[in-house]
């Protein structure tokens, strides 16, 4: 699986993100909002919390289309 990695040398993510420990898996929605938010996930996890979050975005599309 594929995914962005955002390393923070210098910045304020640990504390700003509240993370104590690395790695640490923030999966966010189409509007940059923290939709999940884990230390370790395997795959089927990632996925199924993908598949959640893809099934919500799609309600709300179809909420504001009526």
């Amino acid at each position: 699986m594929n995914y962005t990695v955002l390393v923070g040398r210098g910045k304020n993510l640990t504390s700003d993100y509240e993370i104590k420990k690395l790695p640490h898996l923030f999966i966010l929605d189409r509007r940059g909002i923290i939709h999940t938010s884990e230390r370790f996930m395997k795959d089927e996890e990632i996925m199924k919390a993908l598949d959640e979050l893809l099934q919500e975005e799609e309600k709300t599309e179809l909420e504001g289309n009526n």
